[in-house]
């Protein structure tokens, strides 16, 4: 998929990739999938 016609992700989301094993990010990402 071209990346230019995908919605931007989320800076949090962003953020875990650079730092998959940041357990307060992933509680943050649990915590907006909640929201949804």
């Amino acid at each position: 998929a071209d990346r230019c016609t995908l919605i931007p992700d989320p800076p949090i989301i962003f953020a875990l990739r650079l730092n998959p094993d940041n357990k307060a990010l992933e509680e943050k990402i649990q915590q907006l999938k909640k929201q949804i």
